[in-house]
């Protein structure tokens, strides 16, 4: 069966019925603006339902106190070492050891690969800035 052979079929009968529906109103000029009437206020009718019943409804909430029948439990966390310290005693200056230990001096290389890492991030958020 050829689609547009479907389509045009139901064009055909689409157009028949409004024809239709327009010549009974032009016979029947009462019974064509009470049925219109009719319909435009129940049309209204519904719509007003509509929005009185979505107004009205309201999410359901549940209230119930929280009754704890035993206390609760701490989950076990990673065991912190011996050697480790929370928190230390802070000198104003680095001893000797500790500048020789922690703090390596960058070599030129490294601060260029920096210099130029930070240039283009810099450029990047400015972008076309002026």
């Amino acid at each position: 069966m050829d689609v547009k052979a479907v389509f045009s079929d139901i064009k055909d009968k689409i157009i028949s019925l409004y024809e239709k529906a327009v010549d009974y109103c032009r016979e029947n000029k009462k019974m064509a603006i009470i049925i219109g009437g009719l319909s435009l206020v129940i049309l209204i009718l519904i719509v007003i339902l509509i929005i009185a019943l979505d107004g009205k409804k309201e999410p359901e909430t549940l209230e119930m106190p929280l009754i704890l029948s035993e206390s609760p439990l701490i989950p076990d966390g990673p065991e912190i070492q011996n050697d480790y310290s929370i928190s230390r005693k802070t000198e104003k200056t680095w001893p000797e050891e500790e500048t020789d230990k922690w703090f390596t001096i960058p070599s030129d290389k490294e601060i260029n690969s920096l210099n130029k890492t930070n240039t283009a991030i810099v450029n990047e958020i400015l972008g076309a800035a002026p």
